[in-house]
Order: structure tokens, then sequence, then C-alpha cells
């Protein structure tokens, strides 16, 4: 069984498949961090971040849904974050070139994303872009600051156009939290120093991870999976779609002295 979906709809099928031992591929979706480390460009990882969360709407499971910025830099790439999205503007951009975001797929999907960012702020988090309403399934771009695990918005996918950060001081924090999740598709690394970047990337629990590029990746030699929890297990790939069996001709009969 391949499926790809929400986790919820997942445990669903693998309870059932389980009745008869079925074996499953999911791509259940991500919550996927950004680090940027102090030492990061931070226009580059601003322009990377907004991309990564805004395209399609944020409807796709490798949007950057987490930013964790070291404080050097947090006030900066806060305000390049807020510049960028904040002329970005979701309608009927079909019609209208200027408008670069689409809808979301669902009026209640709309509307869970801001009850979403409703109870983020009334927890303690800042909105620092957004007018928290909605047009039917029409939702501009938000961005949060102070969201922190225990908060939907830090632990579930909203799957909009949304953006969540926190601030941490030290680069063992910034692991810490991008692991604080049940998910673990994608992630990105942000820094100057590449080999800083391949040390962290390597410790955040994630199928891939990005060293100064978005999170929205897909390498086709290496298949497309999450290691376990929300988002699944398995992967896209002829290795897990493939029953493997094996048939061994013996050129001569064998001799079993034990039975003769």
């Amino acid at each position: 069984i391949q499926f790809t979906g929400s986790d919820t709809v997942g445990k669903i099928i693998a309870a059932e498949a389980s009745k008869y031992l079925k074996p499953c591929v999911f791509e259940l979706g991500g919550k996927a961090p950004a680090v940027v480390l102090d030492d990061a460009n931070v226009s580059e990882a601003a322009r990377s971040i907004a991309w990564g969360a805004m395209l399609h709407s944020g409807q796709v499971c490798m949007s950057t849904e987490r930013v964790i910025v070291q404080r050097n830099v947090a006030a900066a790439l806060q305000s390049e974050l807020v510049a960028i999205c904040g002329r970005l503007t979701a309608g009927d951009h079909i019609n209208e070139p200027s408008i670069k975001l689409s809808c979301l797929f669902s009026e209640s999907s709309a509307a869970n994303v801001l009850t979403m960012i409703a109870e983020a702020k009334s927890a303690g988090a800042q909105v620092l872009l957004g007018d928290m309403k909605k047009d039917g399934a029409i939702i501009q771009p938000h961005i949060l600051s102070g969201v922190k695990p225990g908060m939907r918005t830090w632990d579930r996918e909203s799957f909009g156009p949304v953006i969540v950060i926190s601030v941490v001081d030290t680069v063992d924090e910034a692991v810490d939290l991008a692991n604080t999740s049940d998910y673990s598709l994608t992630a990105s690394v942000w820094t100057k120093d590449k080999f800083k970047g391949l040390e962290v990337a390597r410790r955040i629990r994630t199928g891939c991870a990005m060293v100064n590029g978005p999170t929205f990746v897909y390498e086709p030699a290496f298949g497309h999976a999450g290691l376990g929890g929300a988002t699944g297990y398995g992967r896209f790939d002829i290795e897990n779609f493939t029953v493997k069996r094996a048939v061994i001709m013996n050129s001569s009969p064998c001799v079993y002295p034990l039975v003769e």
C-alpha cells in the first residue's frame, strides 16, 4: 500500500494493513525546520525560507514551516522575512498576474490555519505579519515569532502560508529544537562555514537536509522519505516497490550424509 496524506489517515490505513501483514509505504507530511546560524548570509537565507514556505501557499509536505535562528541574526532575518512575504498577495493568481499565491484547497483548511495562529497568539506568540482573516479559502502570508513546542503551530503541519520563528542562543539549542517534532522529512541549515553546516545537518533527524539550500528539495536517486513518525516510512522507489525472491539451482544433487 502506498499512501500520501495526513498521519491521521496513515494510522488508520496502517492499522487495517496490519490485519493482513500488508507492507506500506507512507509519506504523511512534514514540518521542515530551517536552522539559521549566526554566521549565515541572512539575505540568502531569508529568500530561500520565504520561497520554501510560500510556494503553493505552503501546501507542500516539504514546505519550510519552522525557522530556528541564532539570536545575533534573529532581528535581521525576521525583518527580511517580513519584507519579502509582505510583498506577496494571495488571491486569484490565474486572472491577476500580480498575485503570486493561490487559495488553500478548502475553506476548512484556511479556518484551521487561522485557528492554529490564534491559539499560538493567545499562548504568547507574536504575529509579525498577517491579518488573521480569511476570504473563503484565501489567507494571506503570516509570520509568527516566539513559537514553542506545545503550540500547534510548532507541533503540527499547517499546510498554509505560515512561517513560525524561534530564537536560540547556541547551536545545540537549535539542533534540539529542530528535532523536537514528530515529523522527519526535510530540513535546511544556513551558515558560511560549510563544514559546520555538514556537522549540524547530520545531527538533525530528517530524511534529507540541505546546507545553504531550501527545504523544498527532492533527490531522485535517493528517494523521497522521512525517518518515521508523523512523516511515515519507506521510500517511493523501485527498492520499496519490488518483491525480492531467490531461486537456487544446484549443479548437482545436494548430499546429506546424516540422512543416508
